[in-house]
This record gives C-alpha cells, sequence and structure tokens, in this order.
C-alpha cells in the first residue's frame, strides 16, 4: 500500500537537500512532487542578463532530472506556482481545483489541504513523496531532519495523519 508524506520547507535549498538524499537512498524513485509560489520578478542583474539573452536560472532548474513535469502553472488563490513531479502533473490537467483540491486526491481532508495551500502562498515550500508503507518512516525522517515543518503521513484509507515517530 503507498502512502503520501507532505511536509513544508522555509527555503528551496532544504527541500532540495531533503529530497536529493530520498533520491539517493532510492526510498521514493520519480513519486516527488514540489510546489512553491512563484514570487514576482524584480529588476536586478539575473534580470538584465536575460533580457541580453541569457536565460535566467528559475528556481526548480536543479530539480529538472529528479523531478518529472516540472512546469509553471497558474492556480486560483495563489497565482502562479512552480511545480515539479505527479502533483504538477495533475495541477496541469485539473487547476480549477487548486493546490488544495488536487491534495484531497492523496488522502487529505479538505481542511488540512486548505491550511497546506494557504502555507504556499505565505512563501513556503511543499514537498509531497509518494512512497511504499514499508519506506514512509524513513522518507518522513528525512524530511524532518532536513527542516520540514508538518511533516504528515496520509493515505486514501486513513481519515487522521499518521505522525513520524521523533
Amino acid at each position: 500500500m503507498n502512502r503520501t508524506v507532505i511536509a513544508l520547507f522555509k527555503s528551496l535549498e532544504q527541500a532540495r537537500g531533503a529530497i536529493r538524499e530520498i533520491g539517493e537512498t532510492k526510498t521514493a524513485n520519480s513519486e516527488i512532487s514540489v510546489v512553491l509560489r512563484k514570487q514576482p520578478a524584480v529588476f536586478d542583474w539575473e534580470t538584465a542578463a536575460e533580457m541580453g539573452g541569457q536565460p535566467r536560472p528559475q528556481p526548480m532548474d536543479e530539480f529538472k532530472g529528479v523531478l518529472v513535469a516540472v512546469d509553471e502553472v497558474e492556480l486560483p488563490g495563489l497565482g502562479a506556482v512552480a511545480a515539479g513531479g505527479p502533483l504538477a502533473g495533475a495541477l496541469k490537467r485539473e487547476p480549477d481545483k487548486g493546490l488544495a483540491g488536487n491534495l484531497v486526491s492523496y488522502g487529505l481532508p479538505p481542511g488540512r489541504a486548505a491550511d497546506y495551500e494557504k502555507q504556499v502562498g505565505e512563501g513556503l515550500v511543499l514537498t509531497l513523496i509518494k512512497t511504499d508503507n514499508s519506506k514512509v518512516g524513513r522518507v518522513a525522517n528525512f524530511l524532518s531532519a532536513f527542516g520540514g515543518r508538518d511533516v504528515e503521513k496520509w493515505s486514501k484509507s486513513i481519515a487522521h495523519p499518521l505522525k513520524p515517530r521523533k
């Protein structure tokens, strides 16, 4: 049985570290998703370089090859988000459901999904990993070790989160 492990990070660097570790240990393979709110562009030297013909690095560029379907999606209530992984595909197919509506399909109740959506809107980075039940504890511990907040394990068949062991 597969379960979903979800966490919020203060920075993309924290999420990147956890995902790198999870990938190296083959704890989740390609079932890793990341969503973050795109920040409005500020004119700076990177923008000037882009205008001069050099592409500006995007926040999710380093995840290409690790996450499938890295893309930008416009969502109601959040605006533009950068998303990668299977959740990105779901967001592209059904953007009208928003992030919260798509999280419900992973087993989160609507209220909890809305909490996660709100926190992404406030600038946190959401990481969602779907993995085998035998690996879910290790995944949750990796996310916590790299600074993940609100780390929870969910299943479509259980109506409450299973907290990771401390």
